[in-house]
């Protein structure tokens, strides 16, 4: 950029240094960021310098090695400030100016390439050009690698330092800092409420982890509060070394701005898999002071969407009360994870890559496909696991979903801090029974609250009741898509497993989400990601597969057909061919194409051996947690519970205009993605059982089978009201939708998206050209919420909605009325628990297990 300005390229001749043996110039040192002075000019309207540092240096190495992105011991970009408030200081003094009040204001920070350090090699050169100029009060910089020669071989970043008096600044943040501190207030409280998470620094660190490793010096923040919805994050810091010789340690740096890179890779919020966020620089770095080793401080941040997938935020730092830095647009550019691979270093020239270390004398590669030993390195085959392999099997699931490195999960480790919360529950044992066929309840995490606690009573101590494979869940069952299955033969299974297994580690998809009709553009495989996979399935096959394949071809099924006739093998399936998907009417809809869409957890029995499934459709919480404490019904008999797809983003759900309809054609998907042929059994309470009954109206209305409608208190869905507000309060208030202020925002949201959705909803009689209805269980909870005469009852008004009466009052009329106008008095049979109500009949108990009994005989 500033390759014209003499005083910026000072020192990148194009021709090696001349070497005058006769003159020996003592090496003049600054600090371990800035070794070598080259050559400095200082006068009166301007000074130049030019620093040169060994990146290897045993003060600076620990820079970089305490400091890796996927892999690569990277520099972070805390070094390139130091580098520019050392120096500025330094001229400053050369200069006789003052800086005890001179405030300085690091801008503009552009990085063009990282600077990644090679452990192959024992030396590697980077040089700092500055230029100043004191009528603007202004400094140039320029950071970028050498040669041993001194020649310019990369540049690395540029920015500029401007320099002001620093009660400038100062008056300015006393203005605003109380506007941020109560931003950092509404934080705190908002941890009350379930808004906002507060983690420790062991749980940070291994949140960080899954992008950035840190060294122990680097984790100087102790606490982070968290608000994933909005982006917003206060730490509170303290260092773990002190200055090391630095002007401003790039460590201290780090913990003070890392909240800004915390909040967008350490959030829940629906980011692709495939993305990562890296630094991409900021727009000025103001500090007042030097800071001190064994002080307290905090750092703020909001981050917000500036363009495409970059994201921009001010860090304001504080010293108690005070605002003593501010980091200015601190900015975080959405990249594909992929993409972090061109960060590590290339190997020497004497090292051999798996592409380059085969054979030269193979004309036409011949796949290897039958000896079935093409897994890659990090996809080895599993073999029946025993009692130690299912404990790291279940470690591994803990890994993955909590988002924490297995090695990190020591014996002490307490699940809490963890952030696992009743969901989070499910989908872990969920997942559990689905690939090792081991039956935890989901309460086992509050049973066993440590990890040594899970393995003293689940761990090497439990056989495998089944051998655990590498297949997806559908094809365990045997059903793997509503599409026809190329995974039937020996030699074709590895090619299919390979396609799927490698795109899982490119996207970070888990394997059992992928199937034949994934979209390959719903996964996040944009051009890049597709070139570095196919270069990567190239090198697994020893074949040459073009890298436009992903474009080529829209599903994983296509993809799979063309990757088989790439390698010549036959494709023709032994399987029979599974049923037609759903009619193109309903596919169509964009609303039930296009993401989000539905997801299931696997909540009792064996996926792989059941008889029997049943799917359990969400209520108006929009979560399958409402199903966590159903009752055992059979070990024939395997239950999923669904999740809406807007499950904790509503606001979104209701911005869709999404209809019942369409919302339990979503569910419908996932449903068949699990069992592409019926018979099916489909069931739901509350709302859940409404959504149900529409979703059995659909299949059989496309051809295919419903066999039982388990309805679990669901209210009478003609002429379906929405209670009032005031009714829901008062639920809240009794605790019902949970206590100790752990009710998360988005689910009052969800339950009125939804409602609105049933206040549109108009129930359409089961048709006789559809045949008979299901056969129906009707379970009814025989007390109302306000059974206790004593109790609290919320104010009842003229013109409450029917809806309302019915959830309060004790229950008189079991007849089923609406519903039995819908599916036919004979098809439904009515069951009624005594004791609970509405919301208690889903708590375990005595009337919980009679309610797994009634479903049992239902459905066996």
């Amino acid at each position: 950029m500033y390759r014209n300005d003499f005083c910026l390229t000072k020192g990148q001749g194009t021709q090696p240094a001349t070497v005058v043996p006769d003159v020996v110039k003592p090496i003049k040192y600054i600090s371990p960021s800035l070794q070598r002075v080259i050559e400095e000019e200082h006068g009166s309207e301007s000074s130049s310098i030019v620093v040169e540092s060994e990146v290897h240096d045993p003060k600076l190495v620990s820079v970089f090695t305490g400091h890796r992105v996927h892999g690569a011991q990277l520099c972070p970009s805390s070094l390139w400030g130091d580098i520019a408030m050392q120096l500025t200081n330094y001229l400053m003094e050369k200069r006789s100016l003052s800086t005890e009040t001179a405030g300085m204001d690091v801008t503009k920070m552009q990085i063009q390439k990282s600077l990644v350090l090679n452990p192959d090699l024992s030396s590697q050169l980077f040089r700092v050009s500055a230029a100043a100029t004191w009528s603007t009060s202004s400094i140039k910089f320029s950071i970028y690698s050498v040669n041993d020669q001194g020649v310019k071989t990369v540049d690395h970043a540029t920015c500029t330092v401007n320099i002001s008096p620093a009660k400038i600044w100062t008056s300015e943040w006393k203005r605003n800092a109380y506007l941020i501190q109560s931003r950092i207030e509404a934080l705190r409280k908002s941890v009350e409420h379930g808004e906002a998470h507060r983690m420790k620094r062991a749980i940070v660190y291994r949140l960080f982890a899954n992008i950035v490793e840190y060294d122990p010096e680097y984790q100087g923040m102790r606490e982070v509060i968290l608000n994933s919805e909005d982006l917003e994050a206060v730490s509170t810091v303290k260092f773990e070394v002190d200055d090391q010789g630095f002007y401003f340690n790039p460590k201290w740096m780090d913990s003070l701005g890392g909240i800004a890179g915390f909040i967008m890779n350490g959030n829940d919020s629906p980011h692709p898999k495939a993305e990562v966020f890296i630094n991409h620089g900021w727009d000025g770095f103001k500090c007042i002071s030097r800071l001190q080793h064994g002080k307290t401080y905090h750092s703020y941040n909001r981050m917000q969407l500036r363009e495409g997938t970059l994201y921009a935020g001010d860090t304001y730092i504080f010293d108690g009360d005070e605002i003593v830095a501010v980091i200015e647009q601190v900015q975080f550019l959405g990249v594909p994870r992929r993409a972090l691979d061109a960060l590590k270093p290339t190997p020497k020239s004497g090292q051999r890559t798996a592409a380059s270390s085969r054979s030269a004398t193979q004309a036409v590669p011949t796949p290897k496909l039958v000896e079935k030993k093409l897994f890659p390195a990090s996809i080895p085959p599993q073999a029946a696991p025993s009692s130690g392999g299912v404990w790291s099997g279940i470690l591994g699931i803990i890994s993955e979903e909590v988002g924490v490195a297995i090695g990190d999960l020591k014996p002490d480790t307490e699940f809490a801090e963890l952030g696992l919360d009743s969901l989070l529950s499910l989908t872990i044992t969920g997942r559990i029974r689905d690939e090792l066929d081991l039956d935890l309840p989901s309460t086992i995490f509050a049973e066993c609250p440590s990890v040594q606690d899970l393995q003293q009573a689940h761990g090497a101590d439990a056989p495998p009741s089944s051998t655990v494979t590498d297949l997806s869940d559908e094809e365990k069952s045997g059903t793997s898509t509503p599409e026809t299955s190329l995974a039937s033969e020996p030699e074709a299974l590895d090619h299919v497993h390979i396609l799927r297994s490698t795109i899982s580690e490119e996207t970070g998809i888990k394997l059992q989400e992928l199937s034949p009709s994934t979209r390959l553009d719903e996964i996040g495989i944009d051009s890049l990601l597709a070139l570095t996979t196919m270069g990567r399935l190239s090198e697994i096959f020893e074949v040459e597969l073009p890298s436009s394949l992903f474009a080529d071809n829209e599903t994983l099924l296509e993809a799979e057909k063309a990757i088989a006739a790439a390698l010549g093998l036959d494709t023709k399936p032994t399987r029979a061919t599974a049923p037609e998907p759903l009619p193109h009417s309903s596919t169509s809809d964009p609303v039930v194409r296009d993401a989000p869409h539905a997801t299931s957890i696997l909540l009792q029995g064996p996926a792989s051996s059941a008889t029997t499934t049943v799917f359990m459709f969400p209520d108006g919480s929009g979560s399958a947690s409402s199903y966590a404490t159903l009752a055992r019904i059979d070990p024939r008999v395997a239950v999923y519970g669904l999740n809406c797809p807007w499950r904790t983003t509503p606001q979104d759900m209701a911005r869709s205009g999404c209809t019942l309809v369409q919302l339990s054609a979503k569910l419908l998907t996932e449903i068949r993605r699990r069992q592409p042929k019926g018979p099916y059994n489909l069931g739901g309470w509350s709302a859940g059982g409404i959504c149900a009954f529409e979703a059995a109206r659909q299949l059989v209305a496309a051809g295919d089978t419903v066999e039982n409608l388990i309805l679990i208190d669901s209210p009478n869905p003609i002429g379906l009201q929405n209670p009032p507000a005031r009714m829901y309060d008062f639920f809240q208030q009794l605790g019902i939708f949970g206590s100790g202020g752990n009710v998360p925002k988005w689910l009052r949201l969800h339950f009125d998206a939804f409602i609105s959705m049933l206040d549109n909803y108009e129930p359409v009689p089961w048709s006789k050209s559809l045949g008979e209805a299901p056969k129906t269980l009707m379970l009814y909870a025989k007390d109302g919420v306000c059974s206790d005469p004593d109790g609290p009852r919320p104010e009842i008004r003229p013109g409450d909605p029917r809806e309302m009466i019915w959830l309060l009052n004790d229950r008189t009329d079991f007849s089923a009325d609406g519903w039995a106008s819908l599916l036919g008095r004979s098809r439904i049979t009515v069951e009624v628990l005594k004791e609970v109500h509405h919301f208690s009949m889903m708590d375990a108990g005595p009337q919980m297990d009679k309610m797994g009994e009634h479903i049992r005989k239902a459905i066996l």
